[in-house]
């Protein structure tokens, strides 16, 4: 089954973009997402894989290449027969030339395969493509870090920025709490009213605490995650990724039979790498037929020669010979494994397509998001405004004593609550930017991608 889907996959990012991850940690108290993923990945135990798989199939070639040249055997062996050829005439002394009951040898023997069917090249090209394979399959594990680690800094900076958000709002509750007791002092205002505005300040207060102390649970998940020393003083910076979203462009992913789109997400990459190893073993298996050509020696000595069987002495002998080995014939064997390997390129195939279905559902709930939100924004910019108009005028007219302290707290109430809106959709705007990013494998990263890709 062929699907042809409508993907946004990015343009090449710019130079720029791909700084070095001390430079993008270069102002100690601002921490980068793309450096935290980066730090992720390579803190990982798995990340050395690749380079441990490489060089394990570096070894195993070598084998393959061993395997062209002269094999070499030395054999010896010594034996005693109850019964030897005999040749059944008598010579004048009475006796009848046979072969000694006791015999040895010690040869070398050697075998060159001059022509193998191109069977060793293949098992070189699978060898290969199995590597291709399980890099791949790296890319994709580790690529899982990434996302992690990017949930969790969406997770602190929205932690982060509600606590700044309460904090403002505790400090109007502190000034206005100060007034009012001296009102209080004065007799121009009751004991209630600082009460109330009490009351309040210590229920936002214990937000504050509260998403403080959800903020550092956060850092520490972050921190363990990259490796790096993540503090309360550390500011979680947010991505801005408008250039790169922008920049985005309608092009075609297809997912068939035949082609695989090899940007995007490393998933592609490594159901692309299955179906040419499976392709490979089929070719493998079709070369179980072909005929074979070798040339073999031997040289040693022996008693008696196996070429002067009737001797009694010790004799040096040698010979040399073309093989020549061809089974046409073996009942479909090499035909059914070769559609077994193609069967396995289907079934890869066919995960890609459900893959490519499944990226393009996130996809699209990705865009929705940003629609939303995008839309959103304005809306929560003029509420905000309002609510700042509302209560500097029940600032005002709490100054003046005209306003009940309850009343001013229910307006503080809601403009905290409109600017943690604010904030929480602007936070979400750029999770969603950066998830339709990460899931096409377009997020502007570090340069660690090419550790885990092969030429």
């Amino acid at each position: 089954m062929t699907v042809i889907l409508t993907l946004l996959l990015l343009l090449p990012m710019p130079a720029g973009l791909h700084a070095d991850a001390s430079e993008r940690l270069a102002r100690p108290d601002t921490v980068d997402l793309a450096a935290l993923r980066a730090a992720a990945v390579s803190r990982d135990p798995r990340a050395i894989q690749p380079e441990l798989l490489a060089r394990a199939s570096r070894l195993r070639l070598e084998a393959l290449r061993t395997e062209r040249l002269p094999q070499l055997a030395l054999t010896g062996q010594a034996t005693y027969q109850s019964d030897v050829p005999s040749v059944p005439i008598s010579l004048p002394n009475g006796t009848t030339p046979s072969a000694p009951r006791d015999q040895a040898r010690a040869q070398i023997e050697a075998d060159w395969a001059v022509y193998d069917g191109g069977r060793l090249a293949r098992q070189a090209d699978l060898e290969r493509a199995r590597l291709a394979e399980q890099t791949a399959g790296v890319a994709v594990t580790l690529y899982a870090l990434r996302e992690a680690t990017m949930e969790s800094f969406f997770g602190a900076v929205l932690y982060q920025a509600q606590a700044e958000t309460l904090a403002l709002t505790a400090e109007d509750l502190e000034a206005r709490l100060a007034l009012v007791r001296k009102q209080v002092e004065e007799g121009a205002a009751l004991a209630a009213d600082a009460d109330a505005i009490e009351a309040e300040l210590i229920r936002v207060r214990q937000q504050v605490e509260e998403a403080e102390a959800d903020r550092r649970a956060a850092l520490a998940v972050l921190s363990d995650l990259s490796g790096l020393p993540l503090g309360p003083d550390d500011v979680l910076a947010l991505p801005d990724l408008d250039a790169e979203v922008a920049l985005a462009v309608a092009r075609t992913v297809t997912v068939s039979a035949g082609t695989l789109e090899m940007e995007g997400p490393p998933e592609f990459e490594r159901f692309a790498r299955t179906q040419q190893r499976a392709e490979v073993e089929a070719r493998l298996a079709e070369a179980a037929t072909r005929p074979t050509v070798s040339v073999f020696g031997q040289v040693g000595v022996g008693r008696p020669s196996p070429f002067d069987f009737l001797s009694d002495e010790v004799k040096e002998y040698g010979l040399v010979g073309l093989r020549f080995r061809w089974a046409p014939l073996d009942w479909g064997q090499a035909r059914r494994e070769a559609a077994a390997a193609r069967l396995q390129a289907d079934v890869a195939r066919s995960d890609a397509d459900a893959f490519a279905l499944q990226l393009l559902r996130q996809t699209e709930t990705a865009r929705a998001d940003l629609d939303r939100l995008r839309r959103a924004l304005p809306q929560d910019e003029r509420a905000v405004s309002l609510r700042e108009e509302v209560v500097r005028v029940a600032r005002r007219r709490l100054d003046e004593g005209v306003l009940l302290a309850p009343d001013y707290v229910d307006r503080l109430t809601d403009l905290a609550e409109a600017r943690l809106v604010a904030v929480r959709h602007r936070i979400e705007r750029a999770q969603a930017q950066a998830r339709l990013l990460s899931t096409l494998g377009r997020y502007p990263d570090l340069p660690m991608d090419t550790l885990f890709r092969l030429d």
